[in-house]
């Protein structure tokens, strides 16, 4: 069992291309703990776009519509 957090290391990652549900909110921080997050409302595409992905991106968190 866990606790709903799944915790992925990527390297040599230049884009992540991210689709959910319209109003899915995404949190984005540059600490690994996710502390003062950016957050971003998947729009009516369904998707976000991170490009170029670079080394300041620490944490991504999706939470629910």
């Amino acid at each position: 069992m866990t606790d709903g957090e799944i915790y992925y290391t990527f390297s040599d990652i230049v884009l992540l291309d991210i689709e959910a549900d319209e109003g899915t909110t995404l949190l984005i921080s540059s600490s690994p703990d996710g502390s003062n997050p950016s957050i971003i409302k998947i729009g009516p595409t369904g998707r976000y776009t991170l490009n170029p992905l670079d080394n300041m991106v620490k944490y991504i968190a999706l939470e629910s519509a």
